[in-house]
């Protein structure tokens, strides 16, 4: 284990031993959420995108993974997984990837933890894409997993962001989900839409909503289906410096990368990106030993209120449903 892992995980026992002598602060945790947008669909709004087998391009991706190791109601200590990868569709589909481990405590309840995680993984990520453009030329890809936004408490760094603006590397967003979406009627949007247009092929549907840098939004809210066989779209925020640009050439390469049945029309870079995020089971235990190792041998007392409010937060998924550890049950999508 290498000395920065040792020294971050140190730091996290302290955080959580500070917590269990002192408690957090009452009323003071304030969380921002996106806010809801309301459209109806436009079907003229539909852009007919070419479908490639190859293209001459590198796309690029990050994501990461948050991965409990203990958990409580009002206190988390997780693993934050980040990972990147580099796919060359033009090589026979060539893929290189990389990864980092951090770890790191949140204290706050479920709400303000889920908050300041994402707000964690954004940072980590934005870091981890900053050196990886030095791999792209001009007109390579880099794609981000989430919406575009930049700067603030809850978006990606902004001089992310302006180094590729300033190398001409085509930065876009996609995301899994689509919450804050919706229909004036207050159902979802994307599935309205593709109700609406089962018989389309692949599309880009632009705009939804257009760039709003002073409120962080920095890309256009698009939506984008890129594989004919599936029933599956995505919401893709185009970079306001490429919203004037052929949208149609900007987005169709990525159906080179959509093609394959695991990912149902993601694109395969983010889709190995999200796989290297996770981290196996031994790992993570033999994790959880080092973290409780220095708890008990520095903070015994700490230790002790710690894991049984652990106990207490987590009686549905130890006793009721069996689940051994957090993450075996929960995966990353617990906060």
């Amino acid at each position: 284990m290498d000395e920065r892992v040792i020294k971050e995980i140190k730091s996290t026992a302290d955080c959580l031993c500070t917590y269990a002598e002192k408690g957090r602060a009452i009323g003071s945790l304030v969380t921002v959420t996106e806010p809801i947008m309301a459209h109806e669909p436009k079907l003229e709004l539909l852009k007919p995108l070419k479908v490639f087998s190859s293209v001459d391009k590198v796309f690029a991706a990050v994501d990461c993974s948050t991965i409990p190791l203990m958990r409580g109601n009002n206190f988390g200590a997780y693993v934050f997984r980040v990972a990147a990868t580099l796919v060359k569709p033009q090589s026979g589909k060539e893929v290189n990837w990389s990864y980092e481990e951090h770890f790191q405590s949140v204290v706050g309840n479920e709400v303000h933890r889920k908050a300041r995680l994402q707000s964690i993984r954004f940072d980590y990520e934005s870091k981890m894409g900053l050196p990886l453009l030095d791999k792209l030329d001009r007109d390579d890809y880099l794609i981000l997993d989430g919406g575009s936004y930049f700067g603030g408490t809850r978006g990606f760094s902004v001089s992310l962001y302006e180094e590729c603006r300033k190398r001409g590397i085509k930065l876009l967003t996609v995301s899994k989900k689509t919450q804050s979406t919706m229909t004036s009627k207050g159902t979802d949007f994307l599935a309205t839409l593709l109700t609406k247009c089962m018989d389309k092929g692949v599309w880009l549907y632009h705009p939804f909503a257009k760039a709003k840098s002073d409120e962080h939004l920095y890309g256009d809210i698009s939506f984008i289906k890129l594989n004919l066989l599936t029933p599956i779209a995505f919401r893709c925020d185009i970079m306001e410096y490429l919203a004037d640009t052929d949208l149609v050439e900007l987005v169709s390469p990525l159906t080179a990368l959509s093609q394959d049945a695991r990912c149902f029309g993601y694109p395969v870079c983010l889709y190995l990106a999200h796989h290297f995020t996770k981290t196996a089971s031994p790992k993570l235990t033999y994790y959880r030993e080092v973290l409780e190792r220095e708890l008990r041998e520095k903070h015994p007392d700490a230790l002790r209120k710690l894991l049984v409010e652990e106990m207490l937060a987590n009686f549905r998924s130890q006793v009721l449903y069996g689940a051994k550890h957090l993450w075996d049950w929960e995966g990353s999508e617990i906060v």
